[in-house]
Order: structure tokens, then C-alpha cells, then sequence
């Protein structure tokens, strides 16, 4: 980025976290945040905050840099929530089986519940604050789309 800032053309950063994903895994000085939350929920919550200060540390260095008002940030998850089960001797409910809200479907299914994800793209210089769509897009067509905005 602070290459790029000198440069009076388009640049492709792409910033793929894994979290939160399998295996779950957190620092503990995330994990300790959560103390109010059952063992498993810390972690999953401790990947979310690890991953949002990761967002957040790129959007301040691109701000430094001068490019944050003229850069396009796309923010998207790879898939609908997890039905991966894991086997409870107690018949407890597996804490990280996603909650898919009212969509018929999981992760691996092609049915909406597996498919839709949401998606947050901001670019100051041209998308409005607070600006929602609720259409729904595809992924096939994001590279022709971030290829047309970069002025290709």
C-alpha cells in the first residue's frame, strides 16, 4: 500500500483471513476478552475481534497513506453458516452449529442457507454512507466488476 500510495494508478490487495473457521484458534489475549461466554463461544468470539482488528489496522494504513477516500474496500464471507455437528455424548447442541436464520440450507448445499452471504463494499469518494442494496449478486461476476472499476 505505501508503494502504491506514490503511484497515480489502481492497486489489488487481497487480504484473505481464515477466520472464523475450522480449526478455531485464537491468541489468548483475544480469548480472555470473553470471559462471559462459554469456552467455546470465546474462541469463536476471539477470531471475530483477532479478524476485525486485522480489518482495521488495513483501513488505518490506507487512511495514512492518503488512499482510504479514493481506495474500494470489499468485505464478504465465503459461505452460508457451518452444519458440520460434532458428536455430544451428553446430547448437548454443538455451540458452532451456524445459524442459518430462516433459509432452508447449510455450508456444502446449494439451497440459499449455503449460498448467500453478506457482502460490505465501501469506497468514500463514491459510495454514499450508509448506502444498503438488498439485491442479490454472484461471485462470478466480482472480478469482471472490481476489473471494471479499476478501469480495465
Amino acid at each position: 500500500m505505501r508503494r502504491a500510495a506514490g503511484r497515480d494508478r489502481p492497486f489489488f490487495l487481497y487480504v484473505p483471513f481464515n477466520a472464523p473457521h475450522y480449526p478455531l484458534h485464537a491468541p489468548a489475549h483475544y480469548v480472555d476478552r470473553f470471559r462471559g461466554l462459554s469456552p467455546e463461544r470465546r474462541i469463536m468470539a476471539a477470531m471475530l475481534a483477532s479478524m476485525d482488528e486485522g480489518v482495521g489496522a488495513i483501513l488505518e494504513e490506507l487512511a495514512r497513506a492518503g488512499l482510504r477516500e479514493n481506495t474500494f474496500v470489499f468485505f464478504q464471507s465465503d459461505n452460508g453458516p457451518s452444519r458440520e455437528a460434532r458428536n455430544r455424548l451428553d446430547g448437548r447442541t454443538d455451540p458452532y452449529y451456524g445459524s442459518r436464520c430462516r433459509l432452508k440450507g447449510h455450508k456444502f448445499s446449494l439451497f440459499e442457507g449455503g449460498i448467500r452471504s453478506p457482502a460490505i463494499a465501501s469506497w468514500p469518494a463514491r459510495i454514499p454512507p450508509g448506502l444498503r442494496i438488498s439485491e442479490a449478486g454472484i461471485a462470478m461476476d466480482l472480478f469482471p466488476t472490481f476489473l471494471r472499476l479499476a478501469g480495465g
